[in-house]
């Protein structure tokens, strides 16, 4: 009725970032198109943006950048 000993693993969980958009906090997504609709408003600037400066939405500082061109 024992079951044999398994040794504990651990698994790195991909992290999930937000953005607060008129007092809400929406999950960002990983596709690049997916992000830049969230934001109707501004859709140009922000494509045009990210593609100047090469930005992945995968990468934390490369969101930290696009999060502070977008609160100017």
């Amino acid at each position: 009725s024992f079951t044999s000993a398994v040794a504990p693993k651990f698994e790195n969980i991909k992290p999930v970032y937000y953005f607060e958009i008129n007092n809400q906090f929406v999950k960002v997504p990983k596709n690049t198109k997916d992000l830049i609709n969230q934001f109707a408003e501004n859709k140009d600037e922000i494509a045009a943006f990210i593609k100047s400066n090469k930005l992945k939405t995968t990468q934390e500082v490369d969101l930290i950048r696009l999060a502070k061109f977008i609160n100017k």
